[in-house]
């Protein structure tokens, strides 16, 4: 990984999102760029308000508007702090706008890019969900994007096992593919888990999987074939799992072409929901 880009939106996450990412981009001595941003097209949207309402509306607007203004010069300003205390290059902006506009157009000369799971940029979100945006961004984006978990969980390691969430799908194979090639793997025990109508046909696809990330300096890369078993929910079993190896990453494909429906079944949402680790998604 040669560059990676930060999304803030000045929440209660900022700081420890930020430590993460410095963390990571000394790792693996990549240029780090923080982006700030002001979700001014959902604060200004247009809504239906009573006759007689409008100058309310208006000075509510306003409130929120600079609310969000000072939220993330805050937030930029802890960054570059933060990123001045260590021998990176790196850059910080912070731009008006909608946030997946945004995003896409200053992620074409980076290799990823790094959101907080609560990060919500000014939008309503269902406890324990994603954001709109986010989940807009994860849906329409080619790059992978390396989505932080709960802060109230714990820190972020980078350093400890990796488990990949293998099924031989197009969404699955990317994610595979770029978290070899970006180095994620190197140095590291990579779990590689897939499931099958048997043991013996889910270990052959993961092993498959091991082999190629062998060949992006991962040392131990480790084949976990389970058996496709409707009793136990994959999002359970890959949860489980994860715990069982110490999994400080997971990395998977998301979004397919059913929707939330890409990686083995339905799970997906579930997996972003309820894993207390990061998560490397590739659409």
């Amino acid at each position: 990984m040669r560059s990676l880009l930060l999304a803030l939106d000045g929440s209660q996450d900022t700081g420890a999102a930020t430590a993460a990412a410095l963390d990571l981009a000394s790792r693996r001595r990549s240029h780090l760029a923080a982006v700030g941003i002001v979700n001014s097209e959902w604060i200004g949207r247009p809504q239906a308000v009573p006759a007689g309402a409008m100058p309310f509306r208006d000075a509510l607007e306003q409130r929120e508007m600079a609310s969000a203004e000072r939220r993330v010069a805050a937030g930029m300003k802890d960054f570059e702090a933060a990123a001045a205390r260590t021998d990176l290059s790196w850059e910080a902006c912070a731009l008006r706008g909608d946030p997946v506009q945004l995003l896409q157009d200053a992620a074409t000369e980076h290799d990823a890019i790094m959101v907080a799971h609560d990060a919500c940029f000014a939008m309503d979100r269902a406890e324990g969900a994603l954001a709109p945006c986010v989940e807009d961004l994860i849906r329409r984006e080619p790059r992978p994007v390396i989505l932080l978990p709960r802060f109230d969980e714990g820190a972020v390691a980078w350093d400890g096992p990796a488990l990949v969430a293998f099924d031989g799908s197009a969404s699955a194979s990317r994610a595979l593919h770029f978290f070899a090639a970006l180095g994620l793997g190197a140095g590291r025990t990579v779990h590689v888990v897939t499931a099958g109508p048997t043991v013996a046909q889910a270990e052959h696809t993961a092993s498959a999987a091991c082999r190629l990330l062998s060949r992006y300096d991962c040392g131990d890369a480790r084949a976990i074939g389970v058996q496709t078993d409707g009793a136990v929910s994959k999002a359970e079993r890959i949860l489980d799992i994860s715990k069982a190896v110490g999994a400080t990453t997971l990395a998977m494909g998301a979004y397919g072409r059913q929707g939330l429906r890409a990686l083995f079944g339905s799970c997906t949402r579930r997996l972003i929901q309820d894993a207390n680790v990061p998560i490397f998604l590739v659409h």
